[in-house]
C-alpha cells in the first residue's frame, strides 16, 4: 500500500492539471486584444409614440493601436429598451468584425446615427460599419427577418427628419434622401472630401424640408441646404469635428459643437452666439420642435431654451450621445461607462440609470497570466507523469530465498 501512495497523488494532481487547464484555454479562445478596452454608448433614438428607446453600443479592444498584429474585433450592438422602466425588451442586432479592424475611436465615422425609430415600431439600421439598410419590424420579431433596402450610396449614417417621413443616408460625397410616403430617391452632391473613418454631419431642421451638413476638406465647413437646391457654406475651424455635433433649432438657427465652443448659425451662415463649454469634446442635440438644445461633455450636461434665458445644468460625466423624447418632457444620455440615463427635464431628476447591453471579451493577457500560475502550479506534476510514460520503470525481478 505504501508503494501506491505515490501513484495516486500523481494520478489526482494530473486530473487536477487537466481540470483547471480546460477553462484556461477556452479562454484563450474567446479572448479579445492585449490593448485598452474601448466601448461607447453612440447613439440614442425614441420611438415616435416615446414608449420605446433603440441604443447602439460600439466595443473593441487595441483601440489605441494602430496597425497591431494581435487580434482587435468591434463590435455594434443595437438593442431596445422601455422608457417606462428602463427594462430590456429585446436585443434587436449584434455585428461582429473579427480580425484587426484598426483603432476603434476612428470607428466613430458612423456618426452615431446607425439606427433610428421611423414610427413606433419601425426601426432603420445600417449595415456596420457601412452598406445597406435593414428594416426591423419590432412586432414581428423575432419570427421575421428584417426587409433589406438596396441604397444609391454606401451610407455610414442615417438622419431621420423631425416628421419621420423624410431621411437622409450620408456617404463619403454625397447625400440620398428617401421620402418614406412614396419611396421616392433623390441625391445631392457635395464638394470636398472626408478624411479616413470620418464621416459627414448632417442634420434635419424642423420644417423637414432644410437641412445643414458638415464637410471637411482641409478645414471645417458648415453647408446650409434646401431641398430646391441652394446651399450656403461657412469656414469654422481647421479640426476636423466629432460625431453629435450638429443641430437644428425651432428659430432655422443651427447648432455646432467645435473648437470649445457652441456655436449658433443663423439660416444664412452667420455667427450670432457662441457659449463656451468646460471640455472641446462636446455632443449636442435638439428636440423634435427646436424650441430645446442641450450639449454635454465629460463634466456635464446643459439645458437651454432656443427662445429664452432659462439654463438647467445636470451633472453627468464622460456624456457620448444625447436624445430627446418626442414630447421633450425627458432627455435620454449615454456615457462612456455603458450607462444610458433618463431624466425629467422640468425637476432634473433621474428617472432611471442602466447598462446597455455590448461586446466584452477578455484580453488574451489574462488567460496568458493563468496560464502562468498553471505552470508554476502542475508543471512538477506533468513533467514527472511525461518522464513515466517516456522511461517507464524496469519490473521488479522476483527473488528466490
Amino acid at each position: 500500500m505504501m508503494q501506491d501512495r505515490p501513484s495516486t497523488r500523481l494520478r489526482l494532481r494530473r486530473g487536477m492539471a487537466i481540470c483547471s487547464l480546460v477553462p484556461i484555454l477556452v479562454a484563450f479562445i474567446f479572448s479579445g486584444g492585449s490593448g485598452h478596452r474601448y466601448s461607447r454608448l453612440d447613439s440614442l433614438s425614441f420611438s415616435q409614440d416615446g414608449k420605446r428607446l433603440a441604443v447602439v453600443m460600439l466595443n473593441a479592444r487595441d483601440a489605441s493601436v494602430r496597425l497591431e498584429s494581435s487580434s482587435a474585433d468591434v463590435a455594434r450592438t443595437i438593442s431596445v429598451f422601455s422608457v417606462a422602466d428602463g427594462s430590456l425588451q429585446r436585443v434587436v442586432q449584434q455585428t461582429v468584425l473579427y480580425g484587426n479592424q484598426g483603432p476603434a475611436i476612428d470607428l466613430s465615422w458612423n456618426n452615431g446615427t446607425s439606427a433610428r425609430f421611423i414610427g413606433d415600431d419601425e426601426l432603420y439600421v445600417l449595415d456596420f460599419p457601412a452598406g445597406d439598410l435593414g428594416i426591423f419590424d419590432l412586432r414581428m420579431l423575432p419570427e421575421a427577418p428584417a426587409k433589406k433596402v438596396s441604397l444609391p450610396l454606401p451610407a455610414s449614417a442615417l438622419v431621420d427628419s423631425p416628421s419621420r417621413r423624410i431621411i437622409a443616408f450620408c456617404g463619403k460625397d454625397q447625400i440620398a434622401i428617401l421620402d418614406t410616403l412614396n419611396e421616392s430617391w433623390e441625391e445631392l452632391e457635395i464638394t470636398g472630401h472626408l478624411p479616413l473613418h470620418s464621416s459627414m454631419h448632417f442634420c434635419w431642421k424642423p420644417d423637414s424640408r432644410t437641412g445643414s451638413y458638415l464637410i471637411y476638406d482641409s478645414s471645417l465647413k458648415l453647408c446650409i441646404w434646401t431641398l430646391n437646391g441652394e446651399t450656403s457654406h461657412v469656414t469654422l475651424s481647421p479640426k476636423p469635428p466629432y460625431s453629435n455635433c450638429l443641430a437644428a433649432l425651432s428659430d432655422s438657427s443651427v447648432l455646432v459643437a467645435v473648437d470649445g465652443e457652441i456655436q449658433r448659425f443663423s439660416g444664412q451662415g452667420e455667427s450670432f452666439e457662441a457659449l463656451e463649454v468646460p471640455q472641446a469634446y462636446s455632443r449636442v442635440a435638439a428636440s423634435h420642435d427646436g424650441t430645446l438644445y442641450a450639449y454635454g461633455n465629460d463634466a456635464q450636461l446643459t439645458i437651454r431654451e432656443t427662445v429664452g434665458d432659462r439654463v438647467r445644468i445636470i451633472p453627468h460625466e464622460g456624456i457620448s450621445a444625447i436624445a430627446f423624447s418626442p414630447d421633450a418632457s425627458t432627455l435620454a444620455v449615454g456615457d462612456h461607462r455603458d450607462y444610458m440615463t433618463l431624466y425629467d427635464i422640468s425637476s432634473r431628476e433621474q428617472i432611471w440609470s442602466v447598462r446597455a447591453p455590448g461586446y466584452y471579451r477578455l484580453p488574451w493577457t489574462y488567460p496568458l497570466v493563468a496560464l502562468l500560475i498553471w505552470f508554476v502550479l502542475f508543471g512538477h506534476t506533468i513533467w514527472r507523469w511525461m518522464d513515466i510514460r517516456i522511461n517507464p520503470a524496469p519490473p521488479e525481478r522476483p527473488s528466490f530465498g
